[in-house]
């Protein structure tokens, strides 16, 4: 079933529509039966809910033909579908994981004979659905029929880890993510993040759906993500990373060292092998996304060579277990990438050697601050196996399919857009990620997909006619698309020292008649700046209707991929290493003097505003005095404090963004907004908003903040929604803070105050936008 877009126009965005595109698709994952994808709408509900869309018999059978451009008056085609999304659970079932804060992917679908007799003639149909609950992050399982139109019936919820359930209290409790389900055995493997109060211990944990038993697979490692299994079930593989590390600075590739049925009969701790060490002090290099292929070869992503590119496991064997070369010849390549041995402890015999499969100086992958991102999947094509793989160049995305090729014959891989250039273009997709097919003969392949002109979407690509199909998300939210706006441009500053970029977005009143007659060229051009989070994320390539919303109220809006962004190569993140409240507030800086000479930018008409790590980029503009107004979202002010606060998984990132801080206790206050606050500074206006349940920056960093901004003399506001966490969730705070924001650059002179009646209209929305409300303003 394809699905129209709604139509925006440019010039006529309200705030409702702003705030409605906000709502989030994410985690698909494509069965045989359906597609299956996660959805978080605050304006109709709190809960993140899982939707599918059934795959009919015969779309199934069209798919799966050998003959696929062929037609049968008795079959419905691909773009047919007659099925509507619906849900699969009740609606009081919110699907999220919060291991590691950021979690991911939080359910699974798979096939599943044991939790029925063995007399029943619908075993072999069986399904299978595990998922972790947001409200106790405790793993649930129910039977899935994919026949049944209605949700899932839970008055009888199984829950998978309530001997831990049962262990929680106020001093300790468990979380899970990232779950996967074995493809003979009754058993459930997962994330495990135990709370207590003086410490968070993550270990990789396996359920067994009969007895409830949970059985320890690795432990003594700071963090582990990715687990996935051989086709045969026999071999368990996992990404794994210590402190001071991330996973895109520097992680491994383990494995358990028995074939995991035989673990799984044991009462000890197994043993584990690491077959990549990433950590190595001479070659960090971050691993991610381990995945076997249909032969059983195992591959993987790493940026040892300056990007995230495709390698494979070209021979290894420990223990009696061999996995070899493939004797397939189009699944081979040679290359000078040199062997990599296992740093382990174990006294088995270790020979391992990769080989790079694609390369490109293009990144195939993305910083894993969540578990469960897919760039990359295999499919079976004319006794072929080929790759469906993601790149991202300069950071704009493209989707490939890339043909492994013969090496006896000296090919190199052969990568082609999976779809026609024309519908390549930026306009249509600049972004690619979670890719998902239901299995490498299937012929459909389900991701997340933006253009410039379209937002975030489900979209459906048959990979044999190479044609893309929008998904509905849901009945009451699609996705939107903007006419008539003005494409944005990817700006480079070639700088002797290191290069800048950024997407640049021109103000809608620069291109109208009657503002260009009118008033000053400093009226007509201030700049709005956004910097993103992270601070190891990116500007996102696609349309984002809030961005459009302030091209129209009159801003220039630049996002900054300042130095340290992603998408741009291992060496372009690592600028800064040690460099963080320096190199990002310079980039700022140098785009807005840039702007200000060649695009008219109106040199007191400035303003930035960001999120997480780019609120404290905009709160150290603020302290040092730079720009004209400042906006902050849960922003970071005493970075002193947010080393000894914040959660596990980012306890030891400012070690790499600053210095080690028990160390170099000068240099955490020099960087710390708060410590810079100076009387002389002639500072901007500044208005912040923060969270009340914010377990990644505390609030009181932006109370204090306040108060010492103010004691200086500056103008400043807080907004505090008191149930919000780091980032806002429901639609009416998301629907104030932005009438906020906007109250506020109308305010202190940065926007024009003759507003147009869409603007006028969204004042009336909040008539009281400026007023303190007790519940809202501390």
């Amino acid at each position: 079933m394809a699905a129209a877009p709604e139509q925006l126009t440019y010039n006529t965005l309200t705030l409702e529509q702003v705030v409605a595109s906000q709502a989030q698709v994410s985690f698909p994952l494509s069965m045989d039966y359906g597609d299956f994808w996660l959805l978080h709408d605050p304006e109709t509900s709190s809960a993140t809910r899982l939707w599918w869309l059934r795959l009919p018999q015969t779309d199934a059978e069209n798919l799966d033909s050998e003959s696929p451009d062929s037609e049968s008056p008795d079959s419905e085609s691909i773009d047919s579908v007659s099925t509507q999304p619906q849900p699969v659970l009740p609606e009081n079932h919110s699907l999220r994981s919060r291991v590691h804060e950021y979690g991911g992917m939080p359910y699974t679908l798979g096939s599943c004979t044991a939790l029925l007799p063995e007399t029943s003639e619908q075993t072999a149909a069986t399904k299978l659905l595990v998922w972790v609950e947001e409200a106790d992050q405790q793993l649930y399982y129910l039977p899935f029929d994919p026949a049944n139109s209605v949700p899932v019936e839970t008055s009888q919820l199984n829950c998978l880890s309530d001997w831990t359930k049962e262990l929680s209290d106020q001093s300790r409790s468990f979380r899970y993510g990232e779950p996967v389900l074995h493809p003979s055995l009754p058993w459930v493997i997962a994330i495990e993040e135990e709370h207590t109060q003086d410490s968070v211990i993550n270990r990789l944990v396996a359920f067994h759906l009969l007895s409830h038993q949970r059985k320890v697979l690795a432990e003594g490692t700071d963090f582990y993500s990715s687990a996935t299994l051989s086709p045969d079930g026999e071999q368990l593989v996992w990404v794994q990373w210590h402190h001071p590390h991330q996973p895109w600075s520097a992680s491994q590739l383990a494995t358990l060292s028995g074939a995991f049925g035989e673990v799984l009969e044991t009462h000890d701790l197994p043993e584990h092998i690491i077959l990549l060490d990433g950590e190595n002090a001479s070659s960090h290099c971050s691993l991610q996304q381990p995945r076997f292929c249909p032969n059983g070869q195992l591959y993987f992503l790493s940026d040892q060579n300056g990007f995230w590119g495709l390698y494979r496991f070209k021979e290894y064997r420990f223990r009696g277990y061999r996995f070899k070369e493939s004797s397939l010849k189009e699944n081979g390549l040679s290359s000078d990438a040199p062997n990599i041995n296992a740093n382990t402890n174990t006294d088995f015999s270790t020979d391992i050697s990769i080989e790079a499969v694609y390369t490109p100086q293009a990144d195939c992958g993305s910083a894993p601050w969540q578990f469960g991102n897919r760039h990359f999947q295999f499919h079976q094509t004319d006794n072929q196996l080929k790759l469906i793989l993601t790149q991202c160049t300069q950071g704009l995305w493209q989707l490939l399919e890339v043909a492994l090729p013969d090496k006896s014959q000296g090919e190199s891989p052969d990568a082609r857009p999976l779809v026609a250039l024309s519908e390549m273009q930026a306009d249509k997709h600049s972004f690619f990620s979670y890719l998902s097919i239901a299995s490498e003969t299937q012929n459909h392949l389900i991701c997340l997909t933006a253009g410039s002109n379209r937002t975030l979407h489900l979209a459906r690509f048959d990979l044999k006619k190479q044609k893309p199909e929008v998904v509905e998300l849901s009945p009451i939210t699609a996705f939107a698309e903007l006419a008539n706006s003005p494409q944005p441009e990817r700006l480079s500053l070639k700088l002797p020292e290191h290069p800048v970029y950024g997407i640049f977005h021109p103000s809608q009143k620069l291109h109208s008649e009657s503002d260009a007659k009118s008033g000053s060229e400093n009226e007509q051009n201030p700049l709005l700046i956004i910097t993103h989070g992270g601070p190891t994320s990116c500007a996102f390539p696609g349309l984002q209707l809030i961005v459009q919303f302030w091209c129209q109220q009159g801003f220039n809006v630049l996002e900054l991929d300042h130095r340290g962004s992603t998408g741009y190569g291992r060496a372009y993140r690592d600028l800064l290493k040690g460099e963080w409240g320096e190199a990002d507030l310079e980039d700022a800086r140098l785009f807005s003097h840039y702007l200000q000479q060649k695009r008219g930018i109106s040199a007191n008409k400035v303003a930035i505003r960001g999120h997480s790590a780019g609120g404290y980029t905009c709160m150290r503009a603020a302290a040092l005095g730079y720009f004209d107004a400042v906006v902050s979202l849960y922003g970071i002010s005493d970075l002193e404090r947010l080393a000894a606060s914040t959660h596990k998984f980012e306890s030891h990132y400012p070690d790499w963004l600053i210095a080690a801080a028990d160390s170099h206790q000068m240099l955490y206050q020099l960087r710390s907004p708060r410590f810079n606050l100076c009387q002389q500074n002639q500072h901007p206006a500044l208005l912040m908003f923060q969270g009340g349940q914010d377990k990644v920056v505390p609030p009181d960093q932006s109370l204090q903040f306040k108060s010492d901004y103010q004691n200086v003399g500056g103008y400043c506001e807080l907004v505090l929604y008191p149930e919000e966490g780091h980032g806002f969730r429901q639609y009416e705070n998301r629907l104030d803070q932005l009438n906020k924001e906007l109250a506020f650059y109308r305010q202190q002179g940065i926007l024009a105050q003759d507003a147009s009646p869409d603007q006028k209209r969204a004042t009336e929305l909040n008539p009281d936008s400026s007023a303190e409300h007790s519940h809202e303003h501390q």
